[in-house]
């Protein structure tokens, strides 16, 4: 089947494949992405720079660590588990080639049973394909994650947004109208080749973004019967490292078909506005002052510079130093003992200089 034949294939399943979809304009884009920066806009560089060493500490000292409960993969069950993830992995990874022979090549597929590949993706628009695996019996659609700077855009528009009208759950705004435009642009197509196959079943997989963009989609096929009516098909999704794109209610009603793979302590599946909102208040409630004294304190040496002759004077090993925080918010070092300074350039030495760190 054709790209240009997938484009026109099959009947209209819903009304949100016959309604042209909306593209947010770049307004409508910072809007969105205004609440992360009113989060993170009320703390300076200090805060933020000793203030999470100083959480970091705090967290060590409370035993704290964030470990995801789970179970060894084990017996026949583990192990079957264990290839599916990997294979889908392939799939997920197979977004990122710059062709559909690349994937394929890359992947158990085989080329010309990729029906559609959009290696390049733009504005809420991510890059994707669909494809057939008669091995597995599955139409599997991939997404790609975060490649160009148009993927920017969905990745940075956070903010919670209602999943459709009358409903309590909440979604990542920019990704959920990345979800929205996948199906708006292929459903006909899925649906046709679902119908044509009772015993295959749809599988959705996505890495990073596409991860996010993947869980998605796949919440919104379960959770809206208009739009795959007829279809009683298996959907699931696998996410690799998505970042955080519903409220706890939504992923939980998920648990059953979107599997989410997360590496230890990779920060992108925890990141998201009310995490970012949860760390800038812990950030806000630690005494980065105190934090900055003493890493001042226990450093080894301060380095300090002024200008001499064109070029600059440059110290060597200031040590036992201490610091005063001054009521303009600027960290000087107190008067040093003697210690040497040379000029790189005439090599004439100072024995008075102060040397200022800002916070």
């Amino acid at each position: 089947m054709t790209q240009a034949a997938l484009s026109g294939a099959g009947r209209v399943a819903s009304s949100a494949a016959r309604t042209a979809l909306k593209v947010p304009s770049l307004l409508e884009v910072l809007a969105s992405t205004s609440s992360l920066l009113q989060v993170v806009g009320g703390l300076n560089l200090g805060q933020i720079t000793f203030g999470l060493q100083a959480l970091s500490r705090q967290h060590q000292r409370q035993g704290l660590t964030d470990i995801p409960t789970g179970r060894p993969l084990e017996g026949q069950e583990g192990l079957l588990l264990a290839q599916s993830l990997a294979q889908d992995l392939d799939l997920a990874s197979g977004a990122y080639k710059s062709s559909a022979k690349g994937m394929a090549a890359h992947t158990h597929l085989k080329a010309r049973n990729v029906l559609h590949y959009q290696g390049e993706g733009s504005r809420f628009q991510p890059a994707h394909y669909l494809a057939l695996d008669p091995v597995n019996k599955a139409v599997v659609w991939g997404v790609r994650g975060t490649k160009g700077f148009a993927d920017l855009f969905a990745d940075l528009a956070g903010s919670a947004h209602a999943a459709s009208p009358g409903r309590s759950h909440h979604v990542h705004y920019g990704m959920h109208h990345a979800a929205q435009w996948l199906l708006h642009r292929h459903l006909d197509t899925v649906e046709e080749l679902l119908m044509a196959r009772p015993s295959y079943r749809l599988r959705l997989v996505g890495h990073s973004m596409g991860g996010g963009v993947a869980a998605l989609m796949a919440h919104l096929l379960h959770n809206d019967a208009s739009l795959l009516p007829d279809c009683r098909n298996e959907i699931t999704a696998t996410a690799f490292a998505p970042p955080g794109v519903m409220c706890p209610h939504a992923a939980a009603r998920c648990a059953t078909y979107v599997t989410s793979v997360i590496l230890e302590h990779d920060v992108v599946p925890r990141v998201s506005t009310s995490s970012l909102a949860r760390l800038c208040k812990d950030i806000s409630d630690q005494d980065w002052q105190a934090e900055a004294r003493r890493q001042a304190m226990e450093a080894p040496a301060i380095q300090a510079s002024m200008p001499c002759c064109g070029a600059r004077f440059v110290t060597s090993e200031i040590r036992g130093s201490t610091a005063t925080a001054t009521p303009t918010g600027m960290w000087r070092a107190a008067r040093l003992p003697p210690t040497r300074h040379a000029c790189i350039s005439c090599r004439r030495g100072s024995e008075d200089l102060v040397p200022e760190l800002r916070s």
